[in-house]
């Protein structure tokens, strides 16, 4: 997964093996610890003065082991902070409870009552819920746009326009957004980029390194990689880090340190799971390109994708997740396909090495593009199972649909 822009000092398995390792003064572990906290005690008053909970500028600093608040920090979250600051090539990484919260507190932070927020119309379904209940309350306006307007985004810029927010691949289409270009017109007009960087890791794609201002992730998927926690994190440059901060801490966030260990464990891993999803995601969906059932694969990784360009130009791999529809059928037989998998389960989220499968309803999830494809379409996640093994059992779930 060679790097088209920036590369980093190590190869990408190597920096996964050795970040957020601890120092060779810390017991000699090879792991950095569990450390469970909440009161922190300090050895003179002077210490005790010193330290503040709030501090933006110590919250950055990846040295910064002078904790004051179980909330704030502690040595395994700081840990896991610093592995992912240095994937993302940021100036500082925050921690969330989970990939949603990392979305709202980044929003709430760069955004204030009469600003105007752009958001991507294939954004993640409870996005736009936060947006259209929890923002509208604070008299926060928000504009959804077509996720393949590229450059034409301006035109839908006002002169409270602060944050354009995106998500790419957009979830369910996973339609590719032309991310620099977007980049470049809200620069010229002093707005804030975000972008939900999930489906790629930063391993893939590396928002900040094309001037995006915060980079976030779901931890909770590739990261930890087993299913099994929930967190999100916040990837600033330093020029938003100010803002980011102040938000972040005035919202009380904080991390379980056992999810934080776990998402370490996780991240040893994370470049070896992802080649391997991407393998057997790419044979499974040649594999349903070509079924008489489908009618439409959305991958981008795959040439006949209408994303596939922005994705060979920018993105060093793809990801296990992808959707695809089939011929109108009535619910009854997708009831019977989906009970006959033995490989594929039902789940919500995705990112673990298990393999999921669940029907979606995109024009629901629309507000400005309609979703014209007829058919069933559902997301599918490829595991790391074998992909031989997992097109038996579509096979099988197919003949339900006959």
């Amino acid at each position: 997964m060679k790097r088209k822009n920036t590369k980093y000092k190590l190869h990408e398995d190597t920096l996964l093996a050795t970040l957020g390792r601890p120092k060779k003064e810390d017991f000699g572990t090879v792991n950095t610890p569990v450390s469970r906290a909440s009161t922190i005690t300090f050895k003179s008053l002077q210490k005790f003065l010193d330290a503040d909970a709030r501090s933006i500028k110590k919250l950055a600093s990846p040295s910064a082991r002078a904790f004051s608040y179980g909330r704030s920090s502690n040595s395994t979250t700081l840990s896991l902070r610093n592995a992912i600051n240095n994937l993302e090539n940021a100036y500082a990484t925050l921690l969330t409870n989970s990939g949603l919260s990392a979305i709202t507190t980044t929003l709430l932070s760069l955004l204030k009552s009469g600003d105007h927020l752009l958001v991507s119309d294939s954004v993640y379904n409870p996005v736009k819920k936060s947006c259209d209940y929890f923002f509208t309350r604070l008299n926060i306006e928000t504009t959804y746009y077509n996720p393949l307007i590229g450059s034409g985004i301006k035109k839908l810029f006002k002169k409270n326009t602060k944050v354009v927010f995106m998500e790419s691949p957009g979830s369910l289409t996973f339609d590719m957004i032309d991310i620099p270009a977007i980049v470049k017109e809200s620069k010229k007009s002093n707005i804030k980029t975000v972008v939900d960087n999930t489906w790629a890791t930063p391993l893939l794609f590396r928002p900040l390194d094309y001037d995006v201002d915060v980079s976030l992730m779901a931890i909770t998927k590739y990261v930890s990689g087993h299913a099994d926690i929930m967190m999100g994190s916040i990837a600033v440059n330093k020029k938003s880090w100010k803002e980011v901060a102040s938000g972040y801490l005035s919202l009380a966030n904080a991390v379980s340190p056992d999810d934080a260990y776990l998402s370490l464990r996780g991240l040893r891993t994370m470049g070896i799971r992802l080649k391997q999803h991407q393998k057997n995601a790419k044979i499974v969906a040649n594999w349903l390109k070509k079924h008489p059932l489908v009618t439409k694969i959305m991958y981008p990784a795959l040439p006949s994708d209408l994303g596939y360009k922005i994705w060979k130009k920018y993105y060093n791999g793809a990801s296990g997740l992808f959707g695809f529809v089939i011929k109108p059928c009535p619910v009854r037989k997708i009831q019977a396909m989906l009970a006959s998998l033995n490989h594929f389960s039902m789940g919500f989220s995705w990112g673990g090495y298990e393999s999921l499968l669940i029907p979606t309803n995109i024009q629901a999830t629309r507000n400005v593009t309609k979703w014209s494809t007829n058919g069933n379409s559902f997301r599918i996640h490829i595991g790391l199972e074998d992909p031989n093994d997992l097109i038996q059992d579509l096979k099988k779930g197919f003949n339900k649909l006959k």
